[in-house]
């Protein structure tokens, strides 16, 4: 066991990953990992939620490329609709985030499966989150499979919530009537280049400014596929961070 902290402390990738199955599995091993591992929270936790086919794997890819360059040991733990057959993680796979990351050791790309309904955030992430950060990285991305009620826990667990949305059909309705709004630190459009894009930014921003409260959300639009606008998200998630990280540092739940 201590060979094994020894080895997340120093980042080595075997290790962060069979610390992350042991803890997944659930067992005793798994918990004294987490034990031995402590609460420390120190890297920047961003969640990345929003419907499912709006485009959150590829823009998370984008996000990473960007981070790199910017010389940011960057984590995704990806939470995706588990298999049918294996009960696994039905659409994991590092090409899904962009295949040059995959052999970077900068980055570190993990899916879990998100077991039945309500689990759109299953505890084996919160216990990776908690593997990669003893590990080192810088940022920790977490990905749920769509947007639903169980991302206010989403919002609980991470410093900011990304909600992700698209011009397509429907989009709109759902992200208002799920309540995501109220969840959202950054709200993206993605692929703004298609037609609806801009009038679905509006319709955010509206909302943003009727909040209650006076908590505000950046409105971003990116086309993850070209890399429009990753910039000028990175540069709203960090504003965010700037926010939250003294309250994250005083009470340690990150938010």
């Amino acid at each position: 066991m201590d060979g094994l902290i020894a080895s997340i402390h120093s980042g080595d990738p075997r290790a962060v990953a069979r610390a992350i199955t042991l803890a997944a599995e659930g067992g005793s091993e798994g918990r004294s990992i987490l034990v031995e591992l402590g609460g420390r929270r120190s890297a920047h936790r961003v969640g990345v939620t929003g419907p499912p086919g709006v485009g959150k794997s590829t823009l998370i890819g984008a996000l990473v490329r960007a981070l790199r360059e910017r010389d940011e040991r960057v984590a995704v733990v990806a939470c995706d609709p588990a298999s049918p057959v294996t009960g696994g993680a039905f659409l994991g796979d590092r090409m899904r985030m962009g295949g040059e990351a995959g052999a970077d050791p900068g980055v570190f790309i993990r899916s879990l499966s998100a077991r039945g309904p309500g689990a759109d955030l299953p505890e084996a992430a919160l216990a990776a989150a908690q593997i990669l950060e003893a590990a080192g990285f810088d940022r920790i991305l977490i990905e749920t499979p769509g947007a639903g009620q169980n991302d206010v826990r989403l919002a609980k667990s991470v410093d900011t919530v990304v909600v992700v949305l698209s011009p397509e059909a429907g989009d709109e309705y759902q992200v208002l009537k799920a309540g995501l709004i109220e969840t959202a630190d950054v709200l993206v459009v993605n692929r703004s280049d298609r037609p609806g894009a801009e009038g679905l930014a509006m319709l955010l921003e509206e909302e943003v400014r009727s909040r209650s409260g006076g908590r505000r959300a950046a409105v971003v639009c990116t086309t993850a596929t070209r890399g429009e606008g990753v910039p000028a998200l990175i540069l709203a998630i960090d504003q965010h961070r700037s926010l939250v990280r003294p309250v994250a540092q005083e009470d340690g739940d990150g938010r």
